[in-house]
């Protein structure tokens, strides 16, 4: 399994239990044992007005959509790879590894210190692989 789909999979892995679970008790309840599930849903029928009925679904389907407005921008947001101890997105552009927000430009810095310099942090970002040996920005991209 390549490692991002096995580290894709392992950050999931919480969600993806609680929707098996869900569905095989869904699948239990509505197939398996249909007479049980008639019975739950004549019972609430007979013993809950319609009224609290039709304000229990409303509150449902507000939930399902609040739920969705702060699922969407997560699902949705860039992933970004840390490579050299800068984070990079799929354009290639470098990021600040602390805050994520966009570094200037490559240069040198502090007299022979070569990085990206970031104006809030006032630091300067080195390149370096995993054994600390300063990279140039060309690696870091062809690694990603």
């Amino acid at each position: 399994m390549p490692s991002s789909l096995k580290t894709a999979f392992t950050g999931h892995i919480v969600g993806w239990l609680v929707t098996t679970a869900a569905a095989v008790a869904t699948f239990l309840v509505t197939w398996a044992l249909p007479d049980t599930w008639q019975q739950v849903s004549n019972l609430i029928l007979m013993n809950v007005e319609p009224k609290v009925l039709l304000v229990l679904l409303l509150c449902a389907v507000m939930l399902l959509l609040i739920a969705v407005a702060f699922l969407v921008p997560h699902l949705t947001a860039e992933k970004r790879t840390l490579i050299g101890g800068i984070y990079w997105d799929k354009k290639k552009n470098p990021y600040c590894p602390s805050c994520k927000i966009p570094v200037s430009k490559y240069g040198e810095y502090n007299c022979g210190d070569w990085g990206y310099w970031y104006n809030v942090c006032k630091s300067v970002f080195n390149l370096a692989d995993a054994s600390g040996n300063p990279i140039k920005p060309e690696d870091a991209r062809r690694l990603l």
